[in-house]
C-alpha cells in the first residue's frame, strides 16, 4: 500500500481529500503545516507529499527545500495542491523541487491522476527510491 502525507491546514479539505485517498486504498497520513510535516516525514516514510503553499509557521515552499535535502527522502515526488497558483509560484515551486502542481478547488480525479502517474512509474522498479 503506497503511503501518503498531506500537509494542509485546512480541516475540512484535509479530511475530505484524506477520506477520498484511503477509499482509493492509500494510506494517508495527515499533518496540519510544514513544520509537523518535517517531523512525521522520517517516521512515516511517505511514496508521495501532497502539500498546500500558504500554511502558518512554515509555507509550503520552505517544507520542499527542507523535504529535498533530508537523506533518503529527497527523491520523494511531490505535489502541490494551492489555490496560489501563478506562473511566480509555479517557478518557485519547481525550484525548491515540487513535481507537479494542482490547483484548488480540483477534482478528486485529477488528484488520483496526478498521484498514480508517480505511482505507476514506481512499477517494475527495483525499489531504488
Amino acid at each position: 500500500m503506497k503511503k501518503i502525507l498531506l500537509v494542509e491546514d485546512t480541516v475540512l479539505l484535509a479530511e475530505e481529500i484524506v477520506d477520498i485517498l484511503r477509499l482509493e486504498g492509500y494510506d494517508v497520513t495527515h499533518a496540519l503545516n510544514g513544520v509537523l510535516g518535517i517531523l512525521l516525514l522520517p517516521e512515516i516514510h511517505p511514496d508521495i507529499i501532497i502539500t498546500d503553499l500558504l500554511m502558518p509557521g512554515m509555507n509550503g515552499f520552505e517544507f520542499i527545500k527542507r523535504v529535498k535535502v533530508m537523506p533518503g527522502l529527497k527523491s520523494i515526488p511531490i505535489i502541490i495542491l494551492s489555490a496560489k497558483i501563478s506562473d511566480e509560484d509555479m517557478l518557485l515551486g519547481i525550484q525548491a523541487g515540487a513535481d507537479d502542481f494542482i490547483q484548488k478547488p480540483c477534482k478528486a480525479s485529477v488528484l488520483l491522476s496526478s498521484i498514480r502517474a508517480f505511482t505507476d512509474r514506481d512499477k517494475g522498479t527495483t525499489g531504488d527510491h
